[in-house]
């Protein structure tokens, strides 16, 4: 079994290798207008420049031993990584011939191809290499940085929350750090546990004596021992000097730290940092035109990230200034760009929901913001701050149909139910998504309250909830509370194809009743349709297992 399990794993690393050749024309196209800029220092378990020192002999048997084993191919393959991708990736594929278990082949070859604008294939090595040494600190930390880098920030955190006991490393703690400053905070206990070895640990010590809401503090920074080499290779200093400057209003500042950043070309987030400069530059010279060859641009068009919406708009607007020469803005973007709310807005956008919260100062919103911005920041409220911070800024604003559906929601949570079941009521009636979703919310406070038979009478007489999926899920519910399972399976086994809960319900009455033919088409759709969902896949196993 174990033999068959690694000639699996050796049929796929070939298999990732003969697809990666098939795509190396447009990947050396993208290598062949490389960047080459500052990098952060990189740690391997096994020093690269280490292998690459050859043993005492002659010329000619120096250069037949790197030519010989996999672990000087990888160190030839990281010296000429920028200088040279392409030679550096024949390098690794060579490497890997020799011995497909050097996992190091796997995140130089993944470098590669994020920088040739591949982040997919990216992915499957980083992956790859992770699957080999989840344990290792160094490939943990390689793969949580492509995770932030890609901005898939719920899946970093986890990854690096996972590993910050030890054995840990002081890069995973700094990466886990910025993430809590920005992201979300993590119930971890930071003081309770040693900080790890290595050259950042002053600066990891720095960052944790940072109160919160607080960026950065210059003055303590001057005591850092080598404050001014973490300026030059560690990334966090920068985001973490910006944000302090942009919640201070220092414009003049802020912009200066973005041109002269030494991480343009390999930022961790290439959107947002374009974003900040093109709103600095219309706060403080009424213009969205920035240098487009700077190299945070090649980084953003090498990202393969879609726009967000805050970027598409921007992109548009500056682009339309740059073919017209007309600087002139809509009044609600006008509005928007010039408060000191943007860099909020700027921030959600890049999902950094922490240091939006921060850099929140506008308790009301004026009626010339963009409507939807309000519900919007409610919304990021009740997820980070809670049910009752969100229902205070949301009763503070000018009242729309979804503020006000947020509002009679917040209110059944927090305060007067029947207050916000007369609003519910009332929004009920509305026509569209706003309807439907009252009514939803006003059946399950009846349903909440056992007031079943008013719940059922409102749901028949409320025809687009009646009609809805939602609707019938409803009457399930009410049917399963009143202990009549009968008649709720008959409502399930209506709506199964479109229902989650159907599906779920009726393949665990399947399991119950040994109908494990039933019960495997149910969990397979399951567990396809949702396979991060771990009971479903033990579902599916379990009847695929009963069907043997």
């Amino acid at each position: 079994m174990k033999k068959l399990l690694l000639l699996l794993i050796f049929a796929a690393i070939i298999g990732l290798g003969i697809g990666l050749f098939y795509y190396w024309p447009e990947i050396d196209q993208e290598l062949s207008k490389f960047y080459s800029g500052p990098t952060e220092e990189v740690y391997f378990e096994e020093d690269v420049e280490e292998t690459n020192v050859p043993p005492e002999g002659d010329e000619e048997e120096t250069f037949e031993f790197e030519e010989e084993t996999s672990e000087n191919l990888v160190a030839l393959a990281a010296e000429v990584i920028h200088e040279d991708p392409k030679q550096s990736w024949i390098y690794l594929q060579q490497a890997l011939e020799k011995d497909p278990s050097n996992t190091n082949i796997h995140i130089y070859r993944a470098r590669i191809l994020e920088s040739a604008g591949k982040p997919s294939l990216a992915q499957e090595e980083y992956e790859l290499a992770f699957a080999e040494k989840s344990e290792s600190a160094p490939y943990t930390d390689q793969y949580a940085g492509f995770l932030i880098r890609r901005g898939e920030y719920n899946e970093a955190q986890n990854l690096l929350n996972d590993h910050l006991k030890p054995p840990s490393s002081d890069s995973i703690w700094l990466k886990a750090l910025f993430l809590n400053k920005v992201y979300q905070p993590i119930p971890f206990q930071w003081s309770y546990h040693r900080i790890p070895k290595g050259h950042a640990k002053p600066l990891i010590h720095y960052v944790l004596q940072l109160p919160k809401g607080q960026f950065w503090n210059g003055t303590e920074y001057e005591k850092v021992n080598y404050g001014q080499d973490y300026l030059e290779n560690q990334q966090i200093t920068f985001w973490l000097q910006l944000l302090e400057a942009l919640n201070h209003d220092k414009n003049l500042f802020a912009q200066r730290l973005i041109d002269e950043s030494p991480f343009q070309s390999e930022s961790w987030n290439p959107q947002l940092e374009i974003n900040i400069a093109r709103i600095l530059n219309y706060k403080l010279n009424r213009t969205l035109t920035i240098d487009r060859r700077a190299p945070v641009f090649n980084r953003f068009n090498k990202s393969a990230q879609k726009m967000t919406p805050l970027t598409y708009v921007l992109e548009g607007l500056a682009e339309n200034e740059e073919n017209t020469s007309n600087t002139t803005l809509p009044n609600d973007a006008r509005a928007l760009l010039l408060s000191s709310e943007i860099f909020t807005v700027a921030l959600l956008d890049a999902k950094w929901n922490e240091a939006a919260l921060q850099l929140h100062k506008v308790k009301r919103y004026p009626s010339s913001f963009p409507k939807n911005l309000a519900h919007h920041f409610a919304l990021i409220l009740r997820k980070h701050r809670g049910d009752q911070a969100a229902l205070e800024f949301a009763e503070n604003q000018e009242p729309t149909p979804q503020l006000d559906l947020l509002i009679a929601e917040l209110r059944l949570e927090t305060s007067d139910k029947n207050l916000a079941m007369n609003q519910l009521h009332h929004l009920s009636q509305q026509p569209g998504d706003i309807g439907l979703h009252a009514s939803q919310l006003l059946a399950e406070a009846y349903i909440e309250m056992q007031e079943y038979q008013k719940a059922k009478e409102f749901i028949e007489r409320t025809p687009h909830l009646a009609q809805d999926t939602s609707g019938q899920e409803l009457m399930a519910q009410i049917f399963l509370d009143q202990d009549q399972p009968e008649l709720a399976s008959r409502i399930y086994a209506g709506i199964v194809d479109q229902s989650q809960v159907a599906k779920e319900y009726l393949a665990q009455k399947a399991i119950d009743e040994r109908d494990w033919e039933r019960a495997r088409e149910l969990s397979e759709q399951l567990a396809a349709e949702f396979p991060e969902n771990k009971e479903y896949q033990r579902n599916l196993k379990y009847a695929l297992f009963k069907l043997q």
